[in-house]
């Protein structure tokens, strides 16, 4: 496949990258100093939101024109009703979707904030939570844009495309958000047993309350200072419910033929082991100081010194995200190399 015909990804990376910069320069020229307040964050965030949009169509609209004018589009792609129905003009679409970004951003900080009990941030806390979100953000609308002019009469004029890149859809569908909701569920749940199995939490045990009291449950919170035992468990937790079948369905996939095989052979993974256990055994160690480093760099550039079992459940589901992914694109090189 030519360069020009990948598709929905074409140089979205220097839109991100513009954004990006841009978002942690902002940061230096208005907002140095030792606090940043709620109220500065969600001015920041509504800023950020129309800004970002508007940024990523200037860069990412020319290529699609471009793109369509030449005829490799992909010829066939997810149909949305609502954005088939957003201005063709991409200025007009850039400040329409910008704006709402522009209220969805500061409502995003302010449930943070909230949800970690912060009243402001110090200015490398914020540096480092501006660029967080700057990333997946500038991501999420470049894949918006793109998606948007892939749409039937998206532009002016009848010209046939004949592109085969695959395109996908970045509209959440209800299926996808079921799916989450399940693997959220039962890592909430597999963190609630371990913790009653491992003292992380107790059910009606004598911990001087009232009788009244005696039944509840009682989750103690997270210290910084014990996450190398926490990461530990939690290293064990993703072994045996992620990475172990993460890598049973890619080599399913292998089976079944629907996982085509490598042109040239990578000498690293075609030396590990076949076996999805022993597979996911040799990453075991890697995914340990991964999710130590994830947590520790997180409480420790936030300055969280402790967390509710909520809070800190929040920090591993994005972790468990992160690691799926990576297991799965680990596995994928495995198990597509010749036998």
């Amino acid at each position: 496949m030519k360069k020009s015909q990948r598709l929905p990804y074409v140089n979205n990376a220097l839109a991100v990258g513009i954004t990006t910069l841009i978002a942690a320069v902002s940061v230096f020229v208005f907002h140095r100093r030792d606090v940043v307040s709620l109220h500065d964050m969600l001015v920041d965030g509504a800023i950020f939101g129309i800004t970002t949009m508007l940024i990523d169509t200037a860069i990412i609209y020319p290529q699609m024109k471009s793109r369509y004018q030449k005829g490799i589009l992909p010829a066939e792609a997810p149909r949305s009703v609502i954005l088939k129905r957003m201005p063709r003009n991409p200025a007009l679409f850039a400040l329409l979707v910008g704006l709402f970004f522009a209220a969805l951003m500061p409502a995003f900080n302010y449930i943070f904030m909230r949800f970690y009990e912060l009243d402001a941030l110090a200015f490398a806390s914020f540096l480092f939570w501006r660029v967080v979100y700057a990333v997946p953000a500038s991501v999420y609308m470049a894949r918006l844009i793109i998606f948007r002019y892939v749409q039937p009469g998206a532009f002016a004029g009848e010209v046939a495309q004949h592109g085969d890149a695959k395109v996908s859809a970045v509209l959440p569908r209800i299926s996808t958000l079921k799916e989450q909701y399940r693997a959220a569920l039962s890592d909430f749940g597999m963190n609630m047993v371990l913790g009653v199995i491992l003292g992380g939490a107790r059910v009606g045990m004598d911990l001087g309350l009232q009788a009244d009291e005696s039944k509840w449950l009682f989750i103690f919170p997270a210290y910084r200072s014990g996450l190398p035992l926490s990461s530990l468990i939690y290293a064990v937790i993703v072994f045996f419910m992620m990475a172990v079948p993460v890598a049973q369905n890619i080599l399913r996939l292998r089976e079944g033929g629907t996982l085509p095989q490598a042109e040239k052979e990578n000498r690293f993974f075609s030396h590990l082991p076949w076996n999805p256990w022993l597979f996911s055994a040799v990453w075991f160690v890697p995914m340990l100081l991964c999710t130590y480093a994830f947590l520790w760099g997180i409480m420790t550039v936030m300055r969280f010194e402790v967390l509710n079992f909520f809070q800190y459940f929040v920090l591993r589901l994005i972790l468990i995200t992160l690691l799926s992914k990576g297991m799965a694109a680990l596995s994928a090189i495995r198990y597509i190399q010749p036998i």
